[in-house]
């Protein structure tokens, strides 16, 4: 059982609004890092992605994190994925189980903070995340070095339904408090996770199928960046026009991994409560 979800930011980047909502101007953003940890009776805290350990975007090697520190990228060691637990109340030590939505280096920068934990990912993401012969676009949105030495600690689910196809997502930690569905497209095995809580509607953490929640419910457009980071613009449609579908016949609530209100909330508010405690 779940009892509360807390959702924080890792850190976040200076943007123009066009490079992520379609004829968003030239208006400067937080593009916010947001990353969850689901508190589980049983399994203590459990978390969905891992953006920053606590060197920060320094796993984005020096072109890469170049281009995002001239971006504007802001970051902070208390923002870490240790240190948000730390903050939340819990021992790092007491992670043992990690969601992961996909593999781009800016979901993937802690892993090796919580090495000692499972990591949860589709096989097919893994596969594609691993492959050597990725090469310009492809290949500098992932940081192998966060997760190759993590193969032995990494589960590859490679029966993950995809939300168009089911709404029984594959049941994670085998109690029916997380399910996890498939919804390719930004990335070849991207997933998002059904956190159902024990009071309250269940979250819907859709990862980067979209970058902000308004682009799920039409109400916006997808900019230059998750037109163009998508390794299938076909596969975001469909996977978009499933979770529109689900949202539509269930209260949940949904989280995108870069959404700008609720990256907003984050940094000015703090982490943001999600279920009766």
């Amino acid at each position: 059982m779940i009892e509360r979800f807390w959702l924080f930011h890792c850190g976040y980047a200076r943007i123009p609004r066009f490079a992520v909502i379609e004829d968003g101007g030239w208006e400067w953003i937080r593009l916010p890092f947001l990353a969850g940890l689901a508190e589980h009776s049983e399994y203590g805290p459990v978390i969905v992605d891992a953006p920053f350990g606590h060197e920060g975007p320094a796993n984005l090697g020096m072109a890469m994190g170049s281009f995002m520190q001239l971006a504007g990228l802001e970051f902070e060691v208390r923002w870490s994925i240790v240190a948000r637990v730390e903050q939340l109340g819990f021992r790092p030590a007491d992670v043992r189980h990690i969601l992961m939505t996909h593999l781009h280096y800016d979901h993937t920068g802690g892993m090796k903070s919580l090495a000692h934990a499972q990591f949860h990912v589709s096989s097919r993401e893994w596969d594609y995340a691993t492959d050597g012969s990725l090469g310009g676009l492809a290949k500098s949105a992932y940081t192998q070095l966060d997760y190759r030495s993590l193969d032995k600690h990494t589960l590859r689910h490679d029966d993950v339904p995809h939300l168009a196809d089911s709404q029984k997502g594959l049941d994670v930690l085998g109690d029916g408090s997380v399910e996890m569905f498939s919804l390719p497209g930004h990335s070849p095995g991207h997933c998002g996770y059904r956190i159902h809580l024990a009071s309250g509607p269940a979250v819907f953490f859709a990862g980067d199928v979209a970058f902000t929640v308004d682009q799920i419910y039409e109400r916006e457009g997808l900019g230059f960046f998750p037109r163009n980071v998508a390794t299938s613009k076909g596969g975001i449609e469909v996977s978009l026009r499933a979770l529109r579908r689900h949202l539509g016949a269930q209260d949940d609530r949904v989280i995108t991994s870069h959404d700008i209100e609720l990256g907003r909330r984050c940094i000015e508010e703090g982490p943001q409560l999600y279920g009766e405690g």
